[in-house]
């Protein structure tokens, strides 16, 4: 799964395609799930940059393999 998101570059209206590989990324929800803990400790953890974490539109996205190292 990828996400794909168009920005415009300064100038010129054209656009540039960052494409953003899902594969190993999971979201709060799920990591909360993963670890058996509520998802506001994950949102803690975030905060506290604890965990690196990256947000599109709102929803974070953690790597599984961090998670997993956490649990």
């Amino acid at each position: 799964m990828s996400v794909l998101r168009y920005l415009p570059t300064k100038g010129a209206m054209q656009n540039v395609k960052i494409l953003i590989e899902t594969d190993g990324l999971v979201t709060v929800p799920h990591a909360a799930k993963e670890l058996k803990l509520r998802f506001t400790a994950v949102y803690r953890w975030i905060k506290k940059v604890k965990v690196f974490s990256f947000s599109i539109h709102g929803i974070y996205y953690l790597h599984i393999n961090e998670v997993q190292a956490l649990g």
